[in-house]
């Protein structure tokens, strides 16, 4: 009798979204009519559920952007009573807090004292966040079927190729250099965000930096940044008034010993410990965005815009300008004058002045001195960057909406490359984000206490950064503002570069490339195809598509580097968890079918009988 092999699955990535591909798949085996023992190989050089962003070891300063009532990497909660775990099913972020205040869910002691600490509205830090990942490892990894293994493999993947018999032969680096081939059946890359190199701009400034002993942070993850080398009360620029620049700004204050406390009269004040640099930054807005509102707001009801929206284009290619924003200047004006229930709003002007007012506050301001333009900003930060009459929560779920037709319409490949490239990218990824992804309205009360402690200065609106060869320094300027050009050592790039194959520093996408394995993806039109520099995956199942435009068999790609729009993405209720178990429900589909293949062969040896690497259960 011949013996059946362990069908073998690699997931290269052990981030939220390799964590719930690894949920999918273990809720698919459980309920598949084969017995064949199946292996789960996890390869990741962090630890896995957490993954490197969300790594315990990164500082406390660091917290979440979403309240942690809205986080889940779970699909379904448990049903009352339930004893027999699932792995799809588990509770939200702040259920899981609540578990650990009260101890039924054992943490380390600064876990613990941080959940007894919570409300649902409370964003955590993200190593609390990564502790909960790990516990829905372990979570997923107890429920899996009796015949599933889950080997966790702490390395760096760096290589695939085809095997001659058609397995998958991953080349892996492990953390003490040993490179190791391990052979599996199928591949699951779920990275999430993978480190760029530097635009040419960017290697500019840092080859210029370099070479008159200047500090150049390029755009990354603040987390992986070491910023001992910024001296207390030395000028430091931040470029980018984003999720990233709340980051620096709370590891170069609290996280040098400052602290915030109440002042009499209700107003936040900073108080500072002597350690901190003071910080110049600047944006095309001039000021962050405005805050996320503390709860999800009542849903409404609204029209069906993917139906309006092909009515309106028919089966020709779809212009954003044309076709999309009509649309959603309507939402928004619904929205904004009558939340509870549809109402047709034929003037779309107040809709337009909403977000024009909320895109470009200060546009035709110019500003005598800095010092004006400081009580100008803090003016609006009092009032959480609201110009009057504005709408955030109007603006920000109409642009939502017409957030997830545009992903669906862009991955069906309906809208123009040149609509794509000019209207979606030019302009409505930076409208979204400012309607829908600001940061928390605590940091922005910090940011406020900081201004006023001049910890922190917002050097104003279309700051530029320039090489100012004189004082062999950085320059930075605002040209509404009058007397606001200041000079620093240290220029730190506080945006996270959107994914892009083409200039990745990711091994294993680098050797895909290289190898001519991969393809990115472009979006036709009549002047010629626009590459977007997003990995191309088939719409229907997410597997790779290989350079000659067919669907590997064998290999899937879902998360950041195969999105066409570089949104911020967080695993909240209310949306990316939805669009990430619909990929990854893909991806189980897809290797599921073809164990099923390989079970009705007449050789039903897996590829995973031959591997080389040693692992741990």
């Amino acid at each position: 009798m011949t013996r059946v092999e362990p069908f073998g699955i690699g997931l290269v990535g052990a981030g939220p979204r390799g964590l719930i591909a690894l949920q999918r798949l273990c809720s698919g085996l459980a309920a598949s009519a084969s017995d064949r023992p199946v292996h789960l190989h996890v390869i990741d050089p962090y630890e896995p559920g957490a993954g490197r962003v969300w790594r315990g070891d990164q500082s406390r300063s660091l917290l979440m952007n979403s309240p942690c009532a809205r986080v889940t990497v779970f699909g379904e909660p448990p049903l009352p009573g339930e004893r027999a775990a699932r792995p799809t099913a588990g509770p939200t972020l702040w259920d899981w807090a609540r578990a650990v205040a009260d101890g039924s869910v054992p943490a380390d002691p600064q876990a613990a004292a941080e959940a007894r600490s919570l409300t649902p509205a409370a964003c955590t830090t993200r190593a609390f966040h990564g502790s909960y990942l790990r516990w829905a490892f372990d979570h997923v990894r107890r429920s899996a079927p009796a015949r599933v293994q889950i080997f966790d493999h702490r390395a760096t993947a760096r290589a695939l190729d085809d095997a001659p018999n058609g397995c998958q032969a991953v080349r892996i680096a492990a953390a003490d250099g040993r490179e190791l081939t391990l052979t599996v059946d199928a591949v699951v890359l779920a990275q999430g965000h993978v480190d760029m190199l530097p635009d040419a701009g960017e290697d500019w400034f840092a080859g210029w930096a370099r070479a008159r002993g200047l500090v150049h942070v390029p755009a990354s993850n603040p987390a992986d940044v070491n910023l001992d080398g910024i001296a207390a009360g030395e000028p430091v620029l931040i470029r980018g008034l984003g999720l990233n620049f709340f980051d620096y700004v709370a590891m170069l204050t609290t996280g040098r010993g400052g602290r915030y406390e109440r002042a009499a009269n209700g107003r936040l004040r900073y108080l500072a410990s002597g350690r901190e640099p003071v910080l110049f930054a600047g944006s095309g807005r001039g000021v962050p965005q405005p805050s996320l509102p503390a709860s999800e707001p009542p849903s409404a009801p609204g029209v069906d815009l993917a139906a309006r929206l092909r009515e309106s284009a028919g089966s020709g290619p779809i212009d954003f300008r044309r076709h999309i924003w009509p649309l959603a200047l309507h939402e928004i004006g619904r929205l904004r004058n009558a939340p509870a229930a549809p109402v047709p709003v034929d003037d779309t002007s107040a809709s337009q002045r909403d977000v024009d007012a909320l895109v470009r506050p200060a546009s035709g301001l110019t500003f005598r001195s800095p010092g004006e333009y400081r009580e100008w900003a803090a003016r609006l930060m009092r009032t959480d960057l609201r110009p009057e009459g504005a709408r955030p929560e109007a603006v920000g779920r109409a642009l939502s909406s017409v957030r997830r037709q545009v992903r669906d319409l862009a991955r069906e490949g309906r809208i123009s490359g040149r609509s794509f490239r000019d209207h979606v990218l030019g302009t409505f990824a930076s409208l979204d984000n400012v309607g829908a992804e600001g940061p928390q309205s605590a940091r922005l009360e910090e940011l406020s206490a900081l201004m006023d402690s001049a910890a922190v200065c917002l050097v104003g609106p279309h700051m530029l950064i320039e090489a100012d060869e004189d004082a062999g320094r950085f320059a930075a300027y605002s040209p509404a503002v009058s007397g606001s050009r200041v000079v620093a050592r240290c220029l730190i790039e506080a945006h996270l570069p959107a994914p892009d194959i083409r200039r990745t520093s990711d091994p294993l996408l680098r050797h895909l490339a290289a190898t001519g394995q991969i393809r990115q993806r472009s979006l036709p039109d009549g002047r010629g195809d626009y590459a977007t520099g997003a990995l191309d995956v088939d719409t229907a199942t997410v597997a790779v598509v290989r350079a000659d435009g067919t669907p590997h068999p064998r290999r899937f790609g879902y998360g950041p580097p195969t999105e066409l729009v570089p949104w911020v993405t967080s695993l909240d209720v209310s949306g990316i968890v939805g669009e990430a178990f619909r990929d990854a429900d893909r991806i189980a589909a897809g290797c599921l079918r073809l164990m099923d293949t390989a079970d009705r062969s007449l050789d039903p040896v897996a590829c995973s009988a031959r591997y080389s690497v040693p692992h741990s259960p």
